[in-house]
């Protein structure tokens, strides 16, 4: 008759809570958090590792918290059986969450991480990331002035890394003027803070290199006689232009 063998035990993690369960009655849990193999010996003796307790009692069912970037490893023993093979999980060091804010004069962008006390790196230009990029506190907001493309970010926790996020910055479009009529006089305006207007009133579709700019930034008013076409357009550097819009007078 051969000796039973104990189930090896399931290991599963949320957050830095490790769940160990073995489907082995009246089995006992010991594990480790180092990576290393749990050792039971044949007479009940643990030489590595940490019995699995619930109120102070060995039990095969129970979790521990176990620290980021960490290994845990489990196996499951009983009376008379054999003592089942380790399971093992890893504890990730979690990865960098991103809020934006802003889009006029640069975006302002935070760099978090449900690990606590972890490092963040990051970059605009790679995403192989190390320790000799530049380097934030968890929690850290930087401003981005006028930069449109990915950035790449890690945390970094106990010696280990967690996976690579990435947040891209799109260019921001130019909100579209508005135009309004009172007493011959047509106003051009639009939300965007600090972009140039640029109109005609012949048909011709305005651009940088075609009509007349508004002296004024975001706003301006002209004189426009009855039966013309106005149109204009929005521009601002490193934004989108707006779309032309019309105005029948």
């Amino acid at each position: 008759m051969k000796i039973p063998v104990v189930d090896a035990p399931e290991v599963t993690v949320s957050g830095t809570t490790v769940r160990i369960a073995s489907g082995t009655p009246s089995s006992f849990i010991c594990y480790t958090t180092d990576g290393t193999e749990p050792v039971i010996e044949p007479d009940g003796t643990v030489t590595n590792g940490t019995w699995l307790k619930v109120n102070g009692a060995r039990t095969n069912s129970g979790a521990i918290t176990a620290s980021p970037g960490s290994t845990v490893k489990a196996v499951a023993a009983r009376s008379c059986f054999t003592t089942s093979v380790s399971a093992s999980v890893y504890v990730p060091v979690s990865s960098v969450a991103f809020t934006v804010e802003g889009v006029f004069g640069g975006r302002n962008v935070t760099f978090e991480s449900e690990t606590e006390g972890a490092k963040i790196y990051y970059s605009s230009t790679t995403s192989t990331l190390t320790t000799s990029d530049t380097c934030v506190e968890n929690g850290e907001t930087v401003l981005f002035e006028d930069f449109y493309g990915t950035i790449y970010a890690r945390a970094y926790y106990n010696g280990k890394w967690s996976d690579v996020a990435r947040l891209i910055l799109q260019i921001p479009t130019i909100n579209d003027p508005t135009i309004t009529y009172s007493d011959g006089k047509a106003t051009i305006r639009t939300t965007t803070p600090s972009c140039y207007i640029y109109y005609t009133t012949d048909g011709t579709t305005p651009s940088i290199t075609n009509g007349t700019k508004l002296c004024s930034n975001s706003y301006g008013q002209i004189m426009l006689s009855s039966g013309k076409t106005l149109k204009a357009i929005a521009v601002r550097s490193c934004f989108t232009n707006s779309n032309v819009v019309t105005y029948y007078s």
